[in-house]
């Protein structure tokens, strides 16, 4: 009878644990691709955003977002990770004041590297600049933003303006592994861990009491012993 008790117990812990970390992670990936403005909004404590521009990363349905907005100080880059239930978390937050930057994530083992910003000047081009070679991008607006996956690439890109002679050439550094998608393993892994734990703990509880048990079974009198002690149980 104790011994279904104690099973029920462990079995009832182990489901309210279950549910816990569902709620966790629930609560966690709990935005939608048609509410990220309005999310990012409220982490920069109700700034209003414009989503300038959304870039996917991956080949499967699960696929992380690289998020290009606008708010009325500054510009910003936002990792977002697609959780199993096809909602998002915020992973990262990068902002600059209204100019051309660079940013570098590590998402999926693949190092991405993110030129963004507005400039008050139409932007023509840019040239990236690799040693002795280098290659040419065509902007013709006043945003950028271009995701390439750099694969640990360090250099240099030079921003060509529209009318070269209001504005020179401008020189920005590109560096790998700035940030890292890590934390979107943390989610499933705190549900995880509360789940591990709670079986971890029933079963010192179960192991513990069976001792407990046993002890007080063998410390029990035997026939014999029970009636020269003149002990009826």
């Amino acid at each position: 009878m104790i011994k279904n008790h104690k099973s029920t117990v462990r079995v009832i812990v182990i489901i309210l644990s279950c549910i816990i970390a569902i709620v966790m992670y629930l609560s966690s990936y709990s935005i939608e691709e048609s509410s990220i403005d309005t999310k990012l909004s409220e982490y920069l404590n109700d700034e209003k955003v414009m989503i300038v521009d959304i870039y996917e990363i991956g080949e499967s349905e699960v696929k992380n977002l690289i998020v290009f907005f606008e708010t009325e100080s500054s510009t910003g880059i936002s990792l977002l990770h697609k959780g199993l239930n096809k909602k998002y978390e915020i992973n990262d937050i990068v902002l600059t004041d209204k100019v051309v930057s660079s940013v570098s994530f590590i998402v999926n083992r693949t190092d991405y590297s993110i030129i963004f910003g507005k400039s008050n000047s139409m932007i023509s081009k840019l040239q990236y600049l690799t040693g002795a070679t280098g290659y040419v991008v065509d902007i013709d607006s006043n945003y950028i933003f271009i995701v390439n996956k750099s694969r640990g690439y360090d250099g240099s890109v030079e921003i060509i303006y529209e009318a070269p002679s209001n504005n020179k050439p401008k020189e920005i550094e590109l560096r790998s592994n700035y940030g890292s998608s890590w934390k979107s393993y943390t989610t499933p892994l705190r549900s995880i861990i509360i789940v591990v734990l709670s079986l971890l703990v029933t079963s010192l509880l179960s192991k513990k009491f069976d001792n407990y048990f046993l002890s007080e079974y063998s410390d029990l009198p035997l026939d014999g012993q029970r009636i020269k002690q003149g002990r009826p149980w």
